[in-house]
């Protein structure tokens, strides 16, 4: 970017974040000794009629003395400066050195009662100064706050009331009924304008859930939101092993309807110390206890429910499956294929997305389901809107095939293998190539990205497994093992275990931390062409060119399972979100839907005319990509 001076005197040294209501900027306060470091955000009015200027810059007037009494508090970043200059608006604001709570918030790794109370206290107790103050944040998620470096507290950053000039009506009024804010965290009366003190309350209540179950915002709001398609066919509880009495605080901070929610912080805040302080004197109440609990009256904290009760329904629940991650929002413009039943049923194609003029070797949804991308023998990645079936970009950077692909949760990162021997990162939002990792000697047959972004496996013909940090681009450990090339690769929910499936024959298991081997499984008599691990984490999926799928214990490596039915080589096997059904693709131009409670094949799909080379099953719902010879991608339902 080309450095610019704001103000006189703030110099900026990198663009933060943009969009069509401003951007925000790194930048030094030259007229300080240090030139110390600090974030400029520019704020452009969406009417830029001169008659509501005198209105807006009241507004932005009204909003910097706010955040300025706001910056007072310790753990909210402090307004330096707010200037107006070329009809554009800005804030200067304290640069807060540190990661973000997303970084502590990693899927399939639930954090235990005491950790999940002193989290919610920590950014309660924030949000108690702010809303004694009338400020209303809506925008609290974890990459909004900040675990700060210099002492390890909370701080809370980007408030959603100055995240853009509103639009004003002919009378200069602001429009209230404009949603600001992130849909994962937004309750109901947010999302429609009608924001309370306590739609905060909700925003740390989804946070602290995430905390507890390891799950992800919008698995937890799947999970709660009546809205939902998922709504009612299990409960975020199952994942845990927070105390119950925990979790029912937890509930009340969520309820739908805010007049029965916690109704301020301080309450919240009165009841998670007297739990953490009975939970201190009498240790053994911090067990886990998975039930379901309704709704709380907002007039009185939680009670102790009828121990029959909630064992019945905590057994009902424990048969029903897990629901997994859902775009989130309250109408139906928010959903990804909104009327699609959860259960799985028989499936039919939906849309044909054309527009390759190879092979499609590899599809890749992201976890919101709002990106899809597949990589093809034409050397090209395409990024698709999966709803609409809209292209929205081509990357070309590769000079052979692209063999592989994978999509970070957020859709944010995707990371391409090929023939070239290369592997890429990019940013498919923008199709803007990040890095290039160019360390295998032989073509890129796998790659996956851990549920955060944060590493990624690669695997090669060069018969080796490597583990690279995606933010630096550095290659931590490389893993050999195998004695033919690697094909595929897959990471447990924790990202803690690596899975590998070789030419070979052979299924290998390996610590991701430490490298080493944990066992190596035996038992198919071809190359093992896909691997895929359950979303409990527990049971290995192997699909090889000896026509059969093979499903064993991730911990013993003991054959549960066989799965016969294709006729010719299977490619790809992917497990749907609860675990109990499993998709196989084949060269017989197939793919098979497995029931793995009975081994039962449930349904064969036969819409491609040539090989079926990639399948990716969505994250919630009964969703499958397929893609194929016949140069074409198909969305199931």
């Amino acid at each position: 970017m080309n450095s610019q001076v704001l103000g006189g005197r703030y110099r900026t040294t990198q663009v933060l974040a943009q969009g069509g209501f401003g951007q925000t900027y790194l930048a030094t306060d030259t007229h300080r000794p240090s030139h110390p470091t600090c974030v400029v955000k520019q704020l452009r009015p969406v009417n830029q009629k001169p008659e509501l200027m005198p209105k807006i810059q009241l507004w932005f007037k009204n909003e910097g003395e706010t955040l300025a009494k706001l910056g007072l508090h310790n753990q909210i970043p402090q307004l330096l400066a707010y200037f107006e200059e070329d009809g554009e608006f800005y804030l200067v604001q304290e640069y807060i050195p540190g990661q973000t709570l997303s970084y502590e918030l990693v899927p399939g790794n639930p954090w235990d009662s005491e950790k999940v109370i002193h989290l919610l206290i920590d950014i309660l107790e924030i949000l108690e100064f702010v809303h004694s103050h009338g400020v209303i944040h809506r925008d609290i998620k974890p990459s909004n706050i900040i675990r700060r470096q210099t002492d390890n507290k909370l701080v809370l950053i980007d408030f959603g009331t100055v995240k853009q000039i509103p639009p004003l009506d002919s009378q200069g009024q602001p429009n209230l009924t404009l949603a600001v804010g992130t849909p994962a965290y937004m309750p109901v009366e947010q999302l429609y304008g009608y924001p309370q003190l306590n739609s905060d309350i909700y925003a740390v209540g989804i946070i602290g859930i995430q905390a507890a179950s390891g799950l992800s915002a919008h698995e937890v709001k799947s999970l709660i939101d009546p809205h939902s398609p998922n709504s009612g066919i299990g409960s975020w509880r199952d994942r845990t092993s927070i105390c119950q009495e925990l979790a029912d605080i937890l509930e009340k901070m969520v309820v739908l309807d805010y007049r029965e929610r916690y109704q301020t912080a301080t309450v919240v805040i009165s009841n998670l110390k007297n739990l953490n302080k009975n939970n201190s004197q009498n240790p053994e109440t911090n067990s886990s206890t998975f039930v379901f609990a309704p709704a709380l009256s907002p007039n009185t904290a939680p009670s102790n429910r009828s121990k029959t009760t909630l064992y019945k329904r905590r057994t009902l629940l424990s048969l029903l499956p897990i629901a997994g991650i859902v775009a989130v929002a309250l109408s139906a413009a928010f959903y990804f294929f909104s009327k699609q039943d959860v259960k799985a049923g028989n499936l039919s194609v939906a849309k044909v997305l054309s527009g390759h003029s190879g092979s499609v070797w590899s599809v890749a949804l992201s976890a919101d389901a709002q990106t899809l991308a597949s990589g093809s023998e034409d050397k090209k990645i395409k990024i698709w809107h999966p709803e609409t079936g809209e292209l929205n970009r081509t990357l070309n950077a590769h000079s052979d095939n692209v063999r592989t692909i994978s999509l970070s949760a957020d859709g944010q990162t995707l990371v391409s293998g090929s023939g070239d021997n290369t592997i890429k990162i990019w940013q498919p939002q923008t199709g803007k190539l990040l890095k290039t990792l160019t360390n295998h000697s032989e073509p890129v047959w796998s790659v996956v990205l851990s549920r955060d972004g944060q590493t990624l496996v690669s695997g090669s013909q060069d018969k080796t497994i490597k583990v690279w940090d995606v933010l630096s681009g550095k290659l931590i450990r490389t893993l050999v093992g195998h004695s033919a090339a690697v094909y595929s690769v897959a990471l447990s929910p924790d990202s803690q275990t690596l899975v590998s499936g070789s030419q070979d024959k052979t299924v290998k298991v390996w610590d991701v931390q430490t490298g080493l081997l944990l066992r190596t499984i035996e038992g198919h008599t071809d190359a093992v062409r896909s691997v895929a691990i359950s979303p409990d984490g527990q049971t290995i999926a192997s699909g090889s060119w000896d026509q059969i799928i093979k499903i064993w214990n991730i911990r013993t490596g003991m054959l549960v399972r066989t799965l016969k039915g294709h006729s010719d080589r299977v490619v790809a096997v992917s497990f749907r979100f609860d675990g109990k059904t499993l998709a196989s693709a084949s060269v017989d131009n197939t793919v098979k839907i497995w029931d793995l409670q009975t081994g039962d094949l449930r349904q064969t799909l036969s819409g491609h005319s040539d090989w079926v080379l990639s399948i990716a099953m969505s994250s919630w719902g009964n969703t499958l990509i397929t893609g194929s010879r016949d140069k074409t991608i198909k969305i199931w339902q």
